[in-house]
C-alpha cells in the first residue's frame, strides 16, 4: 500500500509539471525489479519505459508529452498491461506476366530433289534431311512426303494481259486453263484458283479463290463458277483498250495486286502472268499517266506474297534477266521464264506452263515447323532474314528450294525475355517460377531486378513468379499499430519478438490525422544485423505493454 501511494504521489508531481519528475523510479523499495515476460535488452539498446528510459525519436512525441532520458527503469510484471500483439510476418510477393500474343510464326519450304542424272527422287525420309535456319538446326519438323498431301497445296493466280494485242493468246490461254481445271481435278490434285486481269491497270482484281477440291465434290459448283469467269475473258480493243498506244503495260502493278490474294497458310503459290509487252515501272517509266510501282516495291511484294512467278513474256530485264541490279522476278520468286515469241510460235503452249506447274507440285516436299517453337530461331525475323537451308545427309543430289512461306512473312515484335519484378533487390533463392502452370527450374536468372531468360517463353504465355526481397526490412509484411492517442509513449515497453525495443532507435511513434499514435519498427529494429532474430523466425512480433 505504501508503495503504492509512493507511486501515485509521484505520477501525480509529473503531471502538475514539477521539475521532480526528471528522474524516478517506479519500483517501490520493497520488490525486487523484474522485466516483463522475462524480457531482455538487446546489446547497446537503451532503458526501458518512462522518465528513466528511452523515448520516440525526435518529433514522434510532443513537447512535454513524451519520456525523458535518464537512467534504467524496471517495471514488475503486475504493474504491466498488454495493450496490443501484432505478429508481421516475411512475405512471398507474387507476380505474374503475360506474354504477347503475335501469332506463331508457322513456316514452309518447299524444295526439289534430283540425282545427278536430273531424275527427281521420292519417297524421302526426314532422318536424310538436315535443316538449318541462320545456322540454327531446325528440330521437330513435319516432312511432307505422301503424294496426296503435296497435291493439296497449290494457290495458283492467273495473271492475264487483255489489251488488244493479246486477242488470239488469250484465246488460247482460255482454253487451257479451263483443261487445267478439269484435268487437275481428274488427276486428284487440290488447287484454288482466281482470276487478275490488266492493262495499263488492273482490271479485274483477285476478290477471292475458288476451290477445286476432288475429295469435295461440293466444290464443283466453285469450278464452274471460275470457268465461267474463264470463258467471259476478253481482250480489249479501241476505246476500251485498257492499254495505251505510247506506254507499257502494268503487269508489274499486277503482280503487287495478286500478291494481296488470301492464299492458304503453307500453300505452294503460283502466279501465271502473261503479257506481250514490256513492264511500267516509277520512277523512271510511268510517263505520269497512270500509277505505276517501282521495281523494288514488286520484290518486296513477292517476298510477301511468297508467289512462284511463272511468267510468259519477252525476254527484258526484270522479266528474264536482272533489272537494275536487282534479281529477275522469275530469280526472286523460284519461279521459271517462257518466251512470250514461243507461245506465238507453237513451240511451247500455255498448257505447257501449266503442265510445269504441275510437275513443281508433284516433285516438291516440303518442310514445315513453328519457328516459335524451335529453340534459338528468332520468330520476329522477316522472311528475308531467315536463311533457310535443306541438305541430304550422305546422298549425292541437289536440292532446290522452290518456296518459302511464312504466316507472318514479316516476322512478329520481338518476344519479351525480360521481366520486372521490383526495384529493390531479391533473393534469387527464392524464386519460384512457373510458365503457363508447370514449374521451370532453370534457363532463368535474376539480374537488377529483373527475371531474364535464356530463351523467351512462348507465344501468349503465362509466368508466375513468387519470391522474396533480400533485405529483412523489404521483406517484412510492417503493420503500423495504431494506439489511443491519450497514451503516455514514455509508459510504454515494446518488445520485439521477445526483446525490449529502444524507444528511441527502434521503434517510432507518430500522431496521425485522428489523433491517434502509429508504432512502426525502424529500420534499425529491421537492419540486416537482425538484432531481434526476425529472420530466423520468419515474423516479428510486436507486444505493447503499458505501465499501469
Amino acid at each position: 500500500m505504501k508503495g503504492q501511494l509512493h507511486l501515485r504521489a509521484r505520477m501525480l508531481i509529473c503531471m502538475l509539471g514539477l521539475s521532480a519528475c526528471a528522474k524516478y523510479d517506479f519500483t517501490p523499495a520493497d520488490t525486487t525489479p523484474t522485466n516483463p515476460g522475462n524480457l531482455s535488452t538487446p546489446p547497446g539498446s537503451g532503458g526501458g519505459a518512462g522518465a528513466g528510459g528511452s523515448g520516440p525519436p525526435g518529433g514522434g512525441v510532443p513537447s512535454g508529452g513524451g519520456p525523458s532520458g535518464g537512467g534504467t527503469v524496471t517495471i514488475p510484471p503486475s504493474n504491466m498491461k498488454l495493450i496490443s500483439s501484432t505478429n508481421m510476418p516475411m512475405s512471398t510477393t507474387q507476380a505474374s506476366f503475360q506474354q504477347s500474343a503475335y501469332g506463331q510464326n508457322a513456316t514452309t519450304i518447299s524444295f526439289q530433289v534430283v540425282d545427278g542424272t536430273g531424275d527427281s527422287i521420292n519417297n524421302l525420309g526426314s532422318g536424310q534431311l538436315t535443316v538449318t535456319e541462320n545456322g540454327v538446326p531446325v528440330s521437330g519438323y513435319k516432312l511432307v512426303t505422301d503424294n496426296q498431301e503435296v497435291k493439296q497445296t497449290a494457290d495458283i493466280v492467273f495473271i492475264l494481259d487483255v489489251t488488244c494485242s493479246m486477242t488470239s493468246s488469250l484465246a488460247s490461254a482460255k482454253t487451257a486453263v479451263t483443261n487445267f481445271v478439269s484435268t487437275s481435278r481428274a488427276n486428284g490434285y487440290h488447287s484454288r484458283m482466281c482470276l487478275v486481269t490488266f492493262g495499263d491497270f488492273t482490271v479485274q482484281h483477285c476478290a477471292r479463290f475458288y476451290d477445286n477440291d476432288p475429295a469435295n465434290p461440293a466444290t464443283l459448283t466453285e469450278v464452274q463458277d471460275f470457268v465461267n469467269q474463264v470463258a467471259q475473258l476478253k481482250s480489249f480493243c479501241g476505246a476500251q483498250d485498257p492499254g495505251g498506244p505510247t506506254i507499257d503495260e502494268n503487269p508489274m502493278g499486277a503482280i503487287i495486286e495478286a500478291g494481296t490474294a488470301a492464299f492458304a497458310p503453307g500453300s505452294q503459290r503460283f502466279g501465271l502472268v502473261m503479257t506481250d509487252a514490256p513492264f511500267l515501272y516509277a520512277p523512271g517509266n510511268n510517263n505520269g499517266l497512270v500509277p505505276a510501282p517501282t521495281y523494288s516495291s514488286v520484290l518486296a511484294s513477292l517476298q510477301q506474297s511468297q508467289m512462284n512467278i511463272f511468267l510468259a513474256a519477252p525476254a527484258i530485264p526484270g522479266y528474264s534477266s536482272p533489272f537494275q541490279g536487282m534479281p529477275s522476278v522469275v530469280t526472286a520468286s523460284n519461279g521459271e521464264f517462257f518466251l512470250y515469241s514461243d507461245l506465238i510460235a507453237g513451240k511451247t503452249t500455255f498448257s505447257t506452263i501449266l503442265n510445269h506447274v504441275i510437275d513443281r507440285v508433284r516433285t516438291t516436299y516440303t518442310v514445315q515447323y513453328i519457328a516459335d517453337q524451335v529453340p534459338g530461331l528468332d520468330g520476329s525475323l522477316p522472311i528475308d532474314q531467315r536463311h533457310i537451308q535443306v541438305s541430304l545427309n550422305g546422298v549425292p543430289a541437289t536440292v532446290t528450294v522452290t518456296g518459302t512461306t511464312s504466316s507472318l512473312p514479316q516476322g512478329h515484335l520481338q518476344y519479351q525475355s525480360s521481366f520486372a519484378l521490383a526495384s529493390k533487390s531479391v533473393d534469387g533463392s527464392s524464386v519460384h517460377v512457373k510458365v503457363n502452370g508447370q514449374d521451370v527450374t532453370s534457363g532463368f536468372a535474376i539480374k537488377s531486378g529483373q527475371l531474364v531468360f535464356d530463351h523467351a517463353p512462348a507465344d501468349g504465355a503465362t509466368i508466375s513468379v513468387s519470391y522474396e526481397y533480400q533485405l529483412i526490412k523489404d521483406a517484412l509484411s510492417v503493420t503500423p499499430i495504431t494506439l489511443d492517442g491519450s497514451l503516455d509513449p514514455g509508459l510504454l515497453v515494446v518488445d520485439l519478438n521477445g526483446i525490449k525495443a529502444d524507444l528511441k532507435t527502434d521503434v517510432s511513434f507518430t500522431k496521425n490525422l485522428q489523433g491517434q499514435w502509429v508504432l512502426s519498427p525502424t529500420d534499425t529494429a529491421l537492419a540486416e544485423t537482425d538484432p531481434f532474430g526476425i529472420r530466423k523466425g520468419g515474423n516479428l512480433l510486436v507486444e505493447v505493454y503499458q505501465v499501469n
